[in-house]
């Protein structure tokens, strides 16, 4: 809702690719829809067919390159695939059979140089080629920024320019959507058209730009909690994990948490925090093991008490950002790294 008011987007879609960024595809499918978004986005055919085997009855695009080989299940399934070449699109002819035309959205590259068309008489052949052949049906055009997320704006309007330079003189459909902005054109810059909007980030409460562009009004969508299984107490000099790197220097009150690096909780975060229910600190001590960690209690609690690995109580934290920070990686890469087989939950 927030994105849309700052937008003015007619169309929002909703970005679910790599498990909905770590937080759950079938949880996030979920919320998305009871929110009213327009459309969903993922990276790859198997994820579009899940979405439909899920239930969606939506729009959604494909945002990577699929093989012109498998497009005859982008048909059966109505997933919009890219066009990222007039070679590619002149594979797809070839490979497609029957009279239900492939939905199609044609990549611009304005320098993102990911996947894509970056010269004029291509772009213009491609469209041209869609539009006369029945084996197709242009969907929408789009583009994506490289530095919508940075400080300096020159590369981003660079793209800008090149991109109407690409596209303004040509003949499309009336009802193809246009589809510019990701998450941080939509929170950062007037968007160049309110068509349809991609969104990823900005939905689950990321600050794309980390701290580099004024703050929005994100609220972070993903918690991670676990329940200690075990509590005991150690005497001094007892240590803790994998290679003894963590050894007690008094007694102390050792507590193990179910989850590990085989749960993308990786082995770097050892020395971090985790929050009692009360708001207190718990440190993680000795090697972070596949599928367990351990953390120094301030005294014994109750086995069952949760842990929060990633969220908030009261006004104590601990965020995607954190981590990254401890990883020296981006808060993306944190999330998308929480395995497909901790459980996830609809809070409400």
């Amino acid at each position: 809702d927030y994105i849309r008011k700052l937008t003015h987007a007619k169309r929002f879609v909703a970005v679910i690719k790599a498990n909905a960024y770590g937080h759950g595809s079938a949880q996030i499918v979920t919320a998305a829809l009871r929110a009213g978004v327009d459309a969903f986005a993922v990276a790859t055919l198997d994820e579009g067919i899940w979405l439909r085997q899920f239930g969606v009855t939506l729009p959604i695009m494909i945002l990577g390159e699929v093989e012109p080989q498998n497009l005859n299940l982008a048909v059966q399934n109505q997933l919009i695939v890219p066009v990222v070449s007039l070679a590619w699109l002149q594979a797809a002819q070839a490979n497609l059979s029957g009279t239900t035309p492939l939905l199609v959205a044609v990549a611009v590259d304005t320098g993102m140089t990911r996947i894509g068309i970056r010269h004029a008489d291509e772009l213009k052949a491609v469209v041209e080629l869609i539009q006369t052949d029945q084996h197709f049906k242009l969907h929408s055009i789009g583009m994506h920024f490289a530095t919508a997320d940075m400080a300096d704006n020159a590369y981003y309007e660079q793209q800008l320019q090149r991109w109407h330079a690409l596209v303004d003189d040509l003949k499309l459909p009336d009802d193809a959507w246009l589809h510019l902005a990701n998450s941080a054109t939509s929170l950062w810059h007037a968007v160049p058209s309110t068509d349809a909007i991609r969104v990823g980030a900005g939905m689950y409460g990321f600050d794309a730009s980390q701290g580099a562009l004024p703050s929005r009004d994100l609220q972070p969508v993903l918690q991670l909690k676990a329940n200690l299984v075990q509590v005991k107490q150690v005497e001094a000099g007892t240590s803790v994990s994998y290679g003894a790197t963590y050894t007690t220097e008094q007694p102390a009150w050792i507590g193990t948490v179910p989850i590990g690096y085989g749960d993308g909780y990786l082995r770097k975060l050892q020395g971090g925090y985790g929050l009692l229910p009360d708001g207190r600190h718990v440190q993680i001590v000795g090697r972070i093991a596949m599928d367990q960690l351990m953390v120094a209690l301030p005294e014994s609690v109750p086995v069952g008490t949760t842990i929060t690995l990633i969220g908030s109580v009261g006004n104590q934290h601990v965020t995607l950002e954190m981590l990254a920070d401890q990883l020296e990686t981006i808060p993306y890469e944190v999330a998308t790294n929480l395995a497909a087989r901790l459980p996830r939950y609809l809070i409400d």
